[in-house]
């Protein structure tokens, strides 16, 4: 069976970039009082990615900010924003993949074996209240992503190759309180 209880060791927060979304952004905003224009980069986009962002200096895509290649929320080995960090965060060390039938599939980062150490496998079947949490998550995420792709189209249309990464910022909070108000109502919101 596969069993995981984060440790909070920060080990995942050495490995990756992380990808965000307005939502995400919106989160460390409220509840973490975070600065945004220290904590946010651009991570140059591949050319046929969906979530380019166009700004002044070219296509990006919203990421956290890594610091001597550390991201910016690792304090001494600790996570600064577990409570509110951003969903593609959540998921790790599980990766979530919508199957043809739109059903939600749900496995093992094969990435974070061995290297995650509150992730414990003696078989591949993943507890179903586990993975049932993680396609509730999934559900919330893609639901979220899709909003972001809007923010971006409007963005783009509207801005893009014109508009600074501050000027982004504001537009991508601006858009962020007016679905997260949606997602509140649908009671979707994740803190």
């Amino acid at each position: 069976m596969v069993q995981f209880q984060c440790t909070l060791c920060g080990e995942c927060c050495k490995w990756y970039w992380i990808p965000l979304t307005h939502l995400d952004t919106l989160r460390l905003k409220i509840y973490g009082n975070h600065d945004l224009n220290r904590i946010l980069d651009l991570k140059e986009a591949k050319e046929d990615d969906e979530f380019t962002v166009e700004v002044e200096e070219g296509g990006y895509r919203l990421a956290l900010a890594r610091i001597e290649d550390l991201c910016v929320f690792l304090n001494d080995g600790k996570c600064m924003v577990h409570s509110y960090k951003p969903l593609a965060c959540r998921f790790y060390p599980f990766m979530y993949s919508v199957g043809y039938d739109g059903r939600i599939i749900v496995e093992v980062n094969s990435e974070a074996v061995g290297k995650c150490p509150g992730l414990k496998i003696d078989s591949k079947i993943i507890p179903r209240d586990l993975r049932e949490s993680l396609r509730k998550l999934a559900k919330v995420r893609i639901l979220e992503k899709q909003l972001w792709k809007n923010t971006i189209k409007a963005w783009n249309e509207d801005c893009g190759r014109r508009g600074s990464l501050k000027e982004l910022i504001r537009f991508i909070i601006n858009r962020a309180e007016i679905d997260m108000k949606d997602l509140v109502k649908m009671g979707v919101w994740i803190k």
